[in-house]
């Protein structure tokens, strides 16, 4: 039986990042405050929207293409804006968390192999 011994420092074989609010945080918020304003609805009623139905998750999952998520969202918030405006309001949710990019960046340096995987969309 193989046993782990905490006093012995052994790099890592890899490291591997989960990239969603550990990387980078995200925020649904900033994009119901900006598809707001090309809706019938205000911020918080796009949020319940994206938080509360199964629209994101069916996005997420593959289950719905892009296209057929923008069509559902459009209908739901009383969208008037573009696709394109829509993707760009949409995608602008994340930022930095740079104390982890600062440990990725220094596991990189030191040679320890470093993955990301996250269950992006479109």
């Amino acid at each position: 039986m193989s046993s782990i011994n905490p006093s012995r420092n052994t790099p890592p074989q890899a490291v591997v990042f989960d990239l969603g609010k550990v990387l980078l945080d995200f925020d649904y918020g900033r994009a119901s405050q900006a598809l707001a304003a090309q809706s019938d609805l205000d911020a918080d009623s796009i949020q319940e929207i994206i938080d509360q139905t199964p629209l994101l998750h069916a996005y997420e999952s593959g289950r719905i293409s892009t296209d057929a998520f923008f069509e559902q969202f459009r209908e739901l918030a009383s969208y008037h804006g573009t696709c394109t405006e829509f993707a760009t309001a949409f995608a602008d949710i994340f930022a930095p968390i740079q104390s982890m990019l600062d440990l990725h960046d220094t596991l990189v340096v030191r040679g320890v192999p470093c993955h990301v995987f996250s269950n992006t969309n479109a």
